[in-house]
């Protein structure tokens, strides 16, 4: 009898079981076994995540070959990393934006790997956005949704197309890192309504406010919190006190909103408080829709787009988004009953409505796509959600993961390669002088000059950017000129004329009269370069160290050439000359190397004048020079022993053995020179006759060092 009530209540479960599990089949979530079938993949597995983490890295895996995109990474990573500290307490001069947690893990990526690190500061942005994804995953089963849903939601979060500018920017790491933290936050404030435990509570209030000291977007996390609460059911149940519920989000208010505040404040003063009427309501719903949009259609993503200024009801894309809003309006009226769409809604209304531009302002930004990281995670869940219902899945769900993943990795990555791939596919798409500028400024950093060229004349004389494409031309055909060996200065002059009339384009104009003096120098045309060195005085501008030493060695060398086409060469002003250019640059090697042979020369002329007293200290200072050249230590020491001799024998005194030692040092360098051989010959014989004066005297002495006497034998 026992046995039978057993079996009945088993029978009873598994009929009641019966028609869930013919549902699940049926839509693909649990694995049919019949006999020579393969089993349907088990969307509903919990390994199913794992291979979706997976996906997701393989999909982003080429933006770890990217570079820095000087479009605000410049700014914001490289100058943030410097002004940190000052960034921590307030200040956004550095970045224009509050995110010290985003700057302390640049801080960080620098530490552990100096040098050429670009490749960490991208993969570690692919890792928190698989982070992100993981988070949501979680967060959407606490909801209450199946493995499947969550699969599925985290699937189309992870690889869509729109998520590229946050990942494949590193400037963007705002996104990332403050979106792992919000879902973070998200997640344990629902183990706080299951569980009833103020732990996880404060934990989610922490997480919060790292997501806010990360991106001031985290502001709209109170509203979130909310939304969740109607979602779960909180504000029907009667077991819940609504006035707590309300209450549990001031703390977050007072945590939040505060530091989202710097962030606002700074833009405020800035670019000014926004303004209200006709046209920004247009703008503002046009934004509304784009976003929607850019979600259903991820088709040529480009960060900047110039918008016409022209807000007019009647042109198509306001009239159509005024259209869709009303359509919104009335889908949130007709299906009222369905709690994923008015879930979207809500969700995306709450954390778009803070970042959504009222007008579009001066420069071609007006609509970025990576605001749509959180915003668009309500749509993610309602699209799963109905493709986990839908008949043919088995055919759609394919074919939209192919769809992003051709996208997303092989069409919208490559475009954040680098600076040129950025501004190049941009200038496809909004042909502007300033997109034209960027582009130039990009070929220039590549070093790129026909196709910068190419790019500044695209641009008009009258737009804002006219004076610094003369500068960047200028500096274009001059980079072009020292490649050819040939700088054409009447092409550059009236460019340089047109520059911007500030350090830098005088510093150009330096560098253009410079590098001519070179080359006419190369040419052995003194008087040409004699023109342009004149021209370098009347420039108004203070240069390096470096610069003036080399402007006064080709002063020097102007001269000696000049002297040597004359017939007379005046070597003390080219010594002054090259003094004053050590005087500048003690390291500058061109002033060192010429200096030897001018000292050598003026050493000469001492000896000729009959002032060899005057000529030592000029050859001791050619010794300080630290030459290498075999031939000049050769002449040095050859002087040197000449010179000594000479004012020795001027004295009635010569210190033979330092002529001789001075003679064998010139020698080692130079055994085959003729003259060494000819002046060691009566020194050595002058040695030899004053040593055999000596020897008898020095042996009643009665010297026992060996080495004394085995030298005094020897000579």
């Amino acid at each position: 009898r026992e046995a039978l009530k057993e079996f009945q209540r088993f029978h009873e479960t598994a009929e009641k079981k019966e028609p869930e599990r013919k549902e699940r089949i049926s839509e693909g979530l649990d694995p049919v076994k019949k006999k020579g079938q393969r089993p349907v993949f088990n969307f509903d597995s919990k390994w199913c995540i794992l291979i979706v983490l997976l996906i997701g890295f393989v999909t982003f895996s080429p933006a770890i070959q990217g570079g820095f995109i000087s479009y605000d990474d410049t700014s914001f990573v490289l100058n943030g990393i410097k002004g940190f500290w000052n960034t921590v307490f307030g200040s956004t001069e550095v970045t224009g934006t509050y995110a010290p947690l985003t700057l302390l893990s640049y801080k960080l990526e620098e530490v552990l790997v100096q040098g050429d690190n670009e490749w960490l500061y991208h993969l570690d942005n692919i890792l928190l956005h698989l982070g992100t994804t993981l988070f949501l995953y979680i967060f959407i089963i606490q909801l209450g949704f199946k493995r499947s849903v969550a699969s599925l939601a985290a699937l189309l979060f992870c690889i869509h197309s729109m998520r590229v500018e946050s990942v494949a920017w590193v400037t963007e790491r705002k996104d990332v890192l403050f979106s792992m933290f919000y879902l973070a936050s998200l997640v344990s404030y629902l183990q706080y309504i299951k569980l009833k435990k103020n732990a996880w509570y404060i934990f989610s209030l922490f997480l919060g406010g790292l997501s806010v000291l990360s991106k001031s977007m985290a502001l709209s996390l109170p509203f979130a919190l909310g939304i969740i609460d109607w979602f779960v059911g909180r504000f029907s149940s009667g077991d819940e006190d609504k006035r707590r519920i309300i209450l549990e989000k001031i703390p977050f208010m007072l945590g939040l909103w505060p530091v989202a505040f710097v962030t606002f404040a700074y833009i405020t003063i800035n670019d000014g408080l926004p303004q209200y009427g006709w046209d920004n309501i247009l703008v503002f719903m046009h934004h509304f829709v784009f976003y929607l949009h850019t979600f259903l259609f991820p088709i040529d993503l480009v960060v900047c787009v110039q918008r016409d200024s022209v807000v007019d009801l009647f042109q198509y894309e306001y009239f159509l988004s005024l259209l869709t809003m009303i359509m919104i309006g009335v889908s949130v009226y007709v299906f009222r009953r369905y709690k994923q769409w008015i879930f979207a809604l809500l969700w995306y209304f709450s954390t778009i409505f803070f970042v959504l531009k009222l007008n579009f302002g001066f420069y071609t930004e007006s609509e970025p796509v990576r605001f749509m990281y959180i915003p668009c995670i309500g749509f993610c869940l309602f699209i799963a959600d109905y493709l986990a219902r839908v008949k043919f899945r088995r055919v759609i769900i394919p074919i939209i993961t192919i769809f992003l993943f051709v996208n997303t990795h092989s069409i919208t990555i490559p475009i954040w390669k680098n600076i040129k791939t950025f501004w190049g596919e941009v200038v496809k798409h909004s042909p502007s002088p300033e997109v034209h500028y960027r582009l130039a400024k990009a070929c220039m950093d590549r070093e790129e000059y026909p196709e910068a060229i190419e790019q500044l004349y695209q641009i008009e004389d009258s737009s804002y950017f006219a004076a610094e494409k003369y500068y960047l031309l200028a500096k274009a055909f001059y980079y072009l000129g020292e490649e050819a060996g040939q700088i054409n200065y009447k092409l550059i002059a009236p460019l340089l004329d047109k520059s911007p009339k500030n350090e830098q384009t005088l510093s150009l104009r330096w560098d253009v009269l410079f590098s001519l003096v070179l080359q006419h120098m190369n040419q052995k045309e003194p008087i040409k370069a004699t023109h342009f060195l004149s021209q370098i005085e009347k420039l108004e501008i203070k240069v390096t160290d470096e610069k003036n030493a080399g402007l006064y060695c080709q002063r020097a060398k102007v001269i000696y050439y000049a002297g040597k086409k004359d017939g007379k060469i005046d070597y003390y002003e080219i010594l002054k000359l090259l003094n004053i250019a050590l005087s500048y640059d003690p390291d500058y090697e061109y002033a060192s190397l010429w200096s030897r042979p001018i000292l050598i020369n003026v050493a000469q002329q001492y000896k000729n004048q009959g002032k060899p007293e005057k000529a030592i200290p000029v050859l001791s200072k050619i010794g300080e020079l630290g030459i290498t050249d075999s031939k000049v230590n050769a002449e040095l020491y050859y002087q040197m022993a000449e010179v000594t001799y000479s004012a020795g024998r001027a004295a009635g005194q010569v210190d033979y053995e330092e002529v001789l030692g001075l003679l064998n040092r010139s020698f080692f360098y130079d055994p085959g020179n003729g003259r060494i051989k000819e002046l060691r010959s009566p020194i050595l014989f002058k040695l030899f006759k004053q040593y055999t004066k000596q020897k008898g005297r020095k042996k009643e002495k009665g010297i026992t060092d060996p080495k004394k006497n085995a030298e005094l034998y020897y000579q």
